[in-house]
C-alpha cells in the first residue's frame, strides 16, 4: 500500500459528514476510512497497470475542505463542478483522484469499483469510464514505482 505525502490537514468523521451534506451524497465506507487516514495527497508509489493493458499514474488524491495548491480544487469542489453542476461525470461516480492530465479516478458509489474516467470522452460516459480495480483496497495495493511500470 502506498504512503501519502503532501496531504491536507487531518479531518474528522464530522468533517466528512459536512462534505457529504455539501455534495448531497453519502460516501462509501472504504473512501471515508481512507480520507480519515490520508486527506488527499500524493501516493508513493503512484503507478499501476489496470489488467487491460493500460498503464496509469496517479497525480494526486483531492483533499477535503482545504486546497493543497491554489489551482487544485478540493474533493467537494470537484464533485460539485463535474457531477452536480456541469454533469460531465455520472452521479454514481465519485471523483477522488487525478492523473497528470485532466482525467479522474472515480469510485462507483453503488459497487465501490474504481474507474478511470477520461474527460475528453465525457459526452459518452460509457466510453469515458474504464474499470481499473474492484475496490479502493485493490486500487491502492496495485500501486508500484514508476520505474517498474515504465522500465
Amino acid at each position: 500500500m502506498p504512503e501519502f505525502r503532501d496531504t491536507g490537514p487531518q479531518i474528522s468523521p464530522d468533517d466528512i459528514a459536512a462534505v457529504e451534506t455539501r455534495i448531497q451524497r453519502r460516501l462509501p465506507a472504504d473512501l471515508r476510512a481512507h480520507y480519515l487516514r490520508y486527506n488527499g495527497g500524493v501516493p508513493v508509489p503512484a503507478c499501476f497497470e489496470d489488467g487491460h493493458g493500460g498503464e496509469h499514474q496517479v497525480h494526486e488524491f483531492r483533499p477535503m475542505l482545504r486546497r493543497l495548491h491554489p489551482n487544485s480544487p478540493t474533493f467537494e469542489e470537484t464533485y460539485e463542478a463535474l457531477v452536480l453542476k456541469k454533469r460531465l461525470i455520472p452521479e454514481n461516480l465519485v471523483p477522488f483522484a487525478t492523473n497528470g492530465g485532466n482525467d479522474f479516478y472515480c469510485m462507483d458509489a453503488r459497487t465501490q469499483e474504481i474507474y478511470f474516467f477520461a474527460m475528453d470522452n465525457c459526452a459518452n460516459p460509457d466510453e469515458a469510464k474504464r474499470l481499473v480495480a474492484g475496490s479502493l483496497t485493490q486500487f491502492l495495493e496495485a500501486m508500484i514505482p514508476e520505474d517498474e511500470l515504465f522500465g
